[in-house]
């Protein structure tokens, strides 16, 4: 079992983004980054708003909320529990967390979200939420509709974390026009390679035999910058004791989701409405080239690259998302 953990561990990230392998872009620097950026935008056409943060280390003192399952709202959807956290008021936002995470992972940027109304949703097989009735990208979108639905929420703004962007695309393929703007928060439209898709067979397979428990061990830490997670040992910690009470059964069935949904790129292409982009430029998860590879799809886009950033930005950088989130969302209510 040490080995097969620690081979889980080595690429373990691997689970949570897709497409070809890619080098490494430790070499590049912001400039150069923005440069391709521009270069993208006058090609294709598209309006594109481009930041550079910075990252500097402070310790973790945000991010992974206490548990509050007492207080959440459900529905039943398909025979199935479906939970959620509904606060605040205005115009309302969709949060969507990634793999093996829950509502909690979006407690860090909710100050930044004053004046909205926020709507955190487990999505089914992850925290307060039963595993779903089919192991489908689809039947997770459906589930989210299910709950905008019950609250009669008709018109909405999207951010999707990781697995909750291809969430967050899989709903906005059926329903475009309730979009008002969408968040790809770490995450892309593009399909598994037949490479990842055979490392999504693996992680099924360590989860069936071992448990959710030491495939999260392994996981979790990877998806932060190379050796960031020592900045943030209680952060990584939460996280693991979090994601270790899922049931094998949503894991597993968000890892066969995530490896047979189709290519989203066009759905991104289409979308009659603005797209903010966050990108970690050392996230293993989604690697650098392949997030530029999306950027020009969207008719309008927003850009924001995190220097010294992995797939964790509402760990690693918390300011800068929150702030990045709060202008794109107020921007959104200007124009609608």
């Amino acid at each position: 079992m040490g080995g097969k953990l620690r081979s889980t561990a080595k690429k373990a990230a691997e689970h949570c983004g897709s497409g070809p392998p890619t080098q490494s872009t430790d070499s590049t620097d912001s400039t150069s980054v923005g440069q391709q950026m521009r270069d993208l935008a006058m090609r294709t056409g598209t309006k594109v708003r481009f930041r550079v943060f910075s990252w500097k280390f402070r310790p973790f003192g945000a991010g992974v909320g206490t548990i509050k399952f007492w207080s959440m709202k459900a529905i039943e959807h398909q025979g199935r529990r479906v939970a959620y956290e509904l606060e605040g008021r205005g115009s309302v936002v969709v949060l969507l967390h990634g793999f093996c995470e829950d509502h909690r992972v979006w407690e860090g940027l909710l100050p930044y979200l004053e004046g909205f109304r926020v709507l955190r949703i487990d999505l089914p097989g992850f925290g307060d939420s039963d595993p779903p009735a089919q192991p489908t990208l689809e039947a997770l979108a459906d589930s989210v509709r299910a709950v905008l639905q019950s609250e009669g929420i008709a018109r909405y703004a999207l951010v999707g974390h990781s697995m909750g962007g291809y969430v967050s695309l899989a709903l906005a393929e059926k329903h475009p026009d309730e979009l008002k703007g969408l968040c790809l928060f770490h995450s892309h439209p593009f399909a598994d390679s037949e490479e990842k898709k055979a490392a999504r067979d693996k992680g099924i397979a360590f989860v069936r035999e071992n448990g959710v428990a030491p495939y999260v061990q392994g996981l979790i830490p990877q998806l932060f910058a190379h050796d960031r997670e020592k900045g943030y040992p209680e952060a990584v910690n939460r996280l693991i004791q979090q994601a270790s009470a899922f049931p094998p059964e949503g894991v597993i069935a968000a890892l066969a989701a995530m490896r047979d949904r189709p290519d989203r790129a066009p759905v991104l292409q289409g979308l009659p409405c603005p797209v903010l982009f966050i990108i970690g430029k050392e996230d293993a998860a989604v690697p650098l080239e392949q997030s530029l590879a999306m950027t020009p799809l969207p008719e309008e886009a927003e850009i924001l690259l995190l220097e010294g950033v992995g797939h964790m930005g509402m760990f690693e950088a918390p300011e800068e998302t929150g702030t990045a989130l709060r202008r794109f969302l107020l921007k959104l209510d200007h124009e609608n």
